[in-house]
């Protein structure tokens, strides 16, 4: 599938989105986070440009935000801490920007944050480290140059490439990050429909690939 991502403001009780590994590019609609009850943004491994739109801290139910591996820049959306429902948050292999929102760590609920392979600054405080099952950013860029400061983080070096995994930690994290999905992938019966019957406002799950 190519050409931008499709809108779908028509789809009222869309609750979960999964386009992946297309060569998607252009911008993501701000409006696909006002659908009421959208739970599962997945959009990783495609060509995405532009910045994270602020809408997406309107979007309650959220549970699974993945933009993983596109060319996403700007910074992370400041009032993200509303995203009460958030469980994982995939931002890494992008371009982003900024500091490490701290309030992100306040979400009771968020058990995993890659932001790996991005040029994100700032500091992860030593008393959010047990509520994280995987918490992943660069400590250090290519060059050496501290970018996070973060005790127990699994740290990488800016460059997204297995072969510069540092450690064996690091390489269960790619393990579980593919379990993850898999649980994801399974946890309902997910149908795929042609790009142009958009226009059903019953259909609650959309996967394209």
């Amino acid at each position: 599938m190519t050409g931008s991502i499709p809108n779908f403001h028509k789809l009222k009780n869309l609750r979960e989105i999964f386009l992946v590994g297309n060569n998607l590019s252009g911008s993501i609609f701000s409006e696909i986070f006002l659908l009421p009850y959208l739970e599962y943004f997945v959009v990783h491994d495609n060509l995405l440009t532009g910045t994270i739109p602020n809408q997406v801290t309107r979007q309650n139910l959220l549970k699974y935000l993945n933009i993983q591996n596109n060319h996403i820049n700007g910074t992370i959306p400041s009032q993200i801490y509303n995203l009460e429902n958030l469980e994982i948050l995939d931002l890494s292999t992008n371009e982003l920007t900024g500091q490490v929102p701290t309030d992100l760590m306040k979400l009771h609920k968020l058990r995993v944050i890659q932001l790996q392979f991005n040029y994100i600054t700032g500091t992860i405080p030593s008393q959010y480290c047990s509520r994280f099952d995987i918490l992943a950013v660069d400590c250090k860029a290519s060059q050496g140059v501290l970018q996070v400061s973060c005790e127990c983080c699994s740290c990488f070096s800016g460059i997204p490439s297995v072969t510069h995994i540092s450690n064996l930690h690091s390489l269960v994290f790619f393990v579980v990050v593919v379990v993850l999905g898999v649980l994801f992938y399974l946890k309902s019966s997910i149908f795929t429909v042609q790009t142009d019957r958009y226009s059903s406002e019953n259909i609650n799950i959309l996967k394209l690939r």
